[in-house]
């Protein structure tokens, strides 16, 4: 479900925080890497791809270990922290978006114990096929679409200029 992570995280991110300076890029790449970290993991673990699910990246301790990384090695107000708060936060975005709360054992994995549950295996299969099976998935994709073009509109990214700015600095005017 890649439309509703980017665009929830983008569209929560601007409105919880409403800094227009964010580097949407590094949101972005945080919103989508839970999944990203998942999937690897999940054929490496399973035979078959239609059992991949959440996983280690589906816990806090992703989102806390970048933000404390990003925190340790970057100085403060610079660019690079900023990046590494943006992709802590779009992670943190992923779990709300995916729900994560519904699975306590996962999200707040080692606390309950070492033995790291899969998760709901059906949820994310990393196949495209998933997203047509269950109506709530396509509705997300949809809404995700939707508030995407939207604000491409509003940010007027038709324009080439405009476009071109969000890819050199990863930020928009609205």
């Amino acid at each position: 479900m890649l439309l509703w992570h980017v665009g929830g995280a983008v569209f929560l991110f601007r409105t919880v925080f409403r800094d227009p300076e964010v580097d949407l890029r590094f949101l972005v790449a945080g919103a989508v890497l839970p999944n990203v970290v998942d999937l690897p993991v999940g054929l490496l673990l399973h035979a078959e791809p239609h059992r991949i699910g959440r996983g280690l990246g589906h816990t806090l301790v992703l989102a806390v270990a970048l933000m404390t990384v990003g925190m340790w090695v970057t100085r403060v107000r610079s660019p690079a922290r900023r990046r590494a708060v943006a992709v802590a936060v779009g992670v943190m975005f992923h779990l709300l978006l995916d729900g994560m709360w519904t699975v306590p054992d996962l999200l707040l994995w080692p606390l309950p114990g070492w033995d790291l549950p899969r998760g709901v295996s059906g949820e994310w299969s990393g196949l495209p096929g998933s997203v047509f099976e269950h109506p709530i998935r396509l509705g997300q994709e949809v809404a995700g679409l939707a508030y995407l073009v939207w604000l491409g509109h509003r940010a007027r990214l038709v324009d080439p200029a405009w476009r071109s700015r969000l890819w050199r600095t990863g930020t928009i005017e609205s």
